[in-house]
């Protein structure tokens, strides 16, 4: 199989051609990542420029940028303590800007969530207004999202400087808790051809905040034309690079334009506000009795319902804007794509880092990330499928409670299939191995890397989880990278292990490049982790479900049935019925929807 094989040909999906002249640099955590970021960002200059996509920055002003990477044996327990040489991510950027000209454009994603209401202000809000007070910088609150739910979660940062264009992408967002958490990232970045493509990503985004233009002015939203950007690879020649997007569709049907709402979209279009209105007009009376003088219930963050100063100008803009992305009119789901072929085309292994793996459900027609696995799995000639995700006690209040249950059905069928060749591991919690940060149900290293590697000789990695939303609803954004000499993406999986194996606590000395080399010999640090003495657990050695069983599901009904021997059990059915109606709700709609 030839190393073109591996990618997809679902260009009309969101899938990129082929790039050959790129070269690829990786890294396994914030702190290699941010080292690299600022000494690129120190070396632009007034003809240079940085473009930053952003999910959540925190406020953007804390993160530190570390003047080299901690090279530790084993990775210590975090908090990670402040270095003297540190300077932070928004000091870099004033510097940049202020004192040498450097052209700086940002979109940072305005969250969605409602709750708390303010939640859009810590995670981008307050630093675009921050970032807009630069000498040179234009940043914007960007919500041109599905009306439903939606959010921008890719991961890109661009520098063009001395050397050409330089990329960075990948599943590690500039913020603070990335680095100083410790947590499991592995981003890239990428020079050449590629690059330019990932610029392109950029490009097209900035290019439909058309009402915001015309308010800032042409010189303040101006950004280099792709023609004018010299993009050149450190090294070409070996590697194969694609890029993937996905974009919800933004054609697809509002499941609740029926109701009585005002204003409510019929299509979720991502012009509009990202609110509830609720118009009881008509509604008010029962029998002839006036039963309340509200006429308007406005549901959404502080920002969507315009309790934040700017808020409505900004919401006017949007209105003006196009209600569908002019680069994918009908959504992309091009990440989906590029890891169902590399799954097809798979031989005998596979390692996946994931944050949420819960992807049991289809997407449209598509089927789910967890039967595509199952299938492959069930190959005779397969050998092994290590899993490494976050604990659930870490996601599970993100899901509303109702994560456990896909969890759950995603570990149970994998290993129904492919029994001892399928393994799923976990960090064993702060408060197993007594590690004071955090707490104590949470896991030791937060796991939020979404990458995958195919028999050592092919890489997918990027800002989708496996979750109906990375791959069907949100904007993200992964890479795919062959390399022809197979040796990167060998060296990559070596370098992941060594950093997620080897840490504080362990109770052997540090596992060497020699030990991990081969990937079925290795395995084994995996299957029996506590025959060598680490601070991960699996599916054979714990109990991967949450350390409070939080979901709502038939299991509450089982107990209740044991409490309660004598009892009807139609007393636990119609309770439990409302609560699983509850549970599918927020899943579907809420959680984890579907944006095909």
């Amino acid at each position: 199989m030839s190393g073109e094989d591996w990618f997809s040909t679902d260009a009309d999906k969101g899938v990129s051609p082929i790039y050959k002249n790129a070269s690829v640099k990786a890294f396994v955590n914030a702190d290699e990542y941010y080292a690299d970021l600022r000494a690129e960002v120190e070396a632009t200059g007034r003809d240079g420029f940085i473009y930053w996509i952003g999910f959540e920055a925190g406020g953007g002003v804390s993160p530190p940028m570390p003047a080299a990477p901690n090279n530790e044996a084993a990775r210590s327990f975090p908090p990670r303590p402040p270095v003297g040489t540190d300077v932070t991510w928004f000091d870099l950027l004033k510097a940049a800007s202020n004192d040498r000209g450097v052209a700086i454009r940002a979109m940072l994603n305005l969250h969605p969530s409602p709750k708390p209401p303010d939640k859009y202000k810590s995670a981008n809000f307050t630093l675009v207004a921050e970032l807009n007070k630069l000498t040179n910088c234009a940043a914007i609150n960007d919500f041109r999202y599905l009306y439903l739910n939606g959010t921008h979660h890719q991961k890109l940062v661009l520098v063009y400087n001395a050397k050409g264009l330089m990329a960075y992408v990948g599943t590690c967002d500039v913020q603070e808790g990335r680095i100083n958490a410790k947590w499991c990232e592995v981003h890239c970045k990428v020079m050449g051809d590629a690059a330019l493509e990932l610029y392109q990503v950029f490009a097209k985004r900035w290019a439909e905040h058309t009402a915001v233009f015309q308010r800032i002015g042409k010189m303040n939203s101006y950004i280099k034309p792709a023609a004018d950007v010299r993009a050149v690879a450190a090294q070409s020649g070996n590697f194969l690079v694609q890029t993937a997007t996905t974009y919800g569709n933004p054609n697809r049907a509002n499941p609740f334009r029926f109701l009585p709402f005002r204003a409510a979209p019929s299509y979720q279009h991502v012009n509009y506000p990202h609110r509830i209105e609720l118009n009881t007009e008509g509604f008010l009376s029962l029998g002839g009795i006036f039963l309340s003088p509200i006429s308007l219930f406005k549901y959404g963050n502080d920002f969507f319902t315009e309790k934040e100063s700017g808020a409505t100008q900004a919401i006017e803009d949007a209105l003006k804007q196009n209600s569908t992305y002019a680069f994918a009119q009908q959504g992309h789901t091009g990440i989906y794509h590029l890891i169902k072929k590399a799954i097809a085309n798979t031989k005998e292994t596979i390692y996946l880092e994931d944050q949420y793996l819960v992807n049991d459900d289809k997407m449209g027609s598509y089927a789910s990330m967890l039967d595509l696995l199952v299938e492959k799995v069930k190959q005779t000639t397969f050998k092994k499928l290590i899993v490494f995700c976050t604990r659930i006690d870490d996601i599970n209040n993100e899901f509303q409670f109702t994560g456990w249950v896909h969890r759950n059905h995603f570990i149970r069928d994998l290993i129904a299939a492919g029994n001892d060749k399928v393994v799923i591991c976990q960090y064993k919690s702060r408060g197993t191995l007594k590690c004071s940060f955090g707490q104590p149900h949470e896991s030791l290293f937060y796991i939020h890397s979404k990458t995958w590697v195919f028999d050592d000789e092919y890489l997918i990695t990027g800002s989708a989880n496996c979750n109906r939303r990375g791959y069907s609803h949100d904007s993200e954004l992964d890479i795919g990278v062959y390399d022809q000499n197979k040796q990167f993406v060998h060296d990559l999986r070596v370098k992941m292990w060594k950093s997620r194996l080897n840490t504080q606590g362990m109770l052997r000395s540090e596992i060497q490049d020699n030990e991990l080399n081969d990937f079925l010999s290795a395995a084994k640090f995996w299957e029996f982790p506590d025959r060598y003495g680490l601070t991960i657990e699996n599916n054979r050695n714990a109990n991967l479900a949450p350390s409070q069983y939080l979901d709502l599901d038939l299991a509450k009904f089982q107990d209740y049935l044991k409490a309660h021997p004598d009892g009807n059990p139609l007393d636990a059915v119609f309770p439990s019925l409302l609560e699983k109606l509850k549970m599918d709700g927020l899943w579907n709609f809420v959680v984890d929807p579907d944006g095909v």
